[in-house]
């Protein structure tokens, strides 16, 4: 699969996959296949066709390093987290900086941390430097 669920816009479809073969599997809210026509499944394979790739996964490793890299350490993480005012939201962000063993580009720490630790990034700068923590 070279793609994650993907939403439509189509009012049946409710995700799509992209399978390895380049065809696509619609599904509805019931997770039941949804037979298009020719020309919507066609558009919906070249909708998908044009998404860029999905960021890689990083290890926690992988994620310190590169934020390591970006001059980002790990107490100014663990501050970030310390400032969280919801104490059950500083908890769990406590146990997902501690324990996650991977981290996707959107992990709900990522997002949450991001413009606290790196302000002055755009999408596209974190996104390349998650790319390139990738291959640490």
């Amino acid at each position: 699969m070279n793609h994650a669920a993907i939403y439509s816009t189509h009012p049946t479809v409710k995700s799509i996959l992209d399978n390895p073969d380049g065809s696509v599997t619609c599904y509805n809210a019931d997770r039941e296949e949804v037979a298009l026509s020719p020309a919507l499944y066609q558009a919906e394979a070249d909708r998908l066709a044009a998404l860029p790739p999905p960021l890689p996964t990083l290890t926690a490793r992988q994620l310190r390093l590169g934020l390591l890299g970006l001059g980002v350490t790990s107490a100014q993480v663990e501050a970030a987290i310390a400032a969280i005012t919801d104490p059950t939201a500083r908890e769990a962000s406590r146990i997902e900086w501690e324990y996650a063993a991977s981290y996707e580009r959107t992990h709900s720490l990522i997002t949450m941390l991001t413009p606290a630790l790196l302000p002055n990034l755009t999408d596209a700068a974190i996104d390349a430097a998650w790319t390139n923590a990738s291959a640490l």
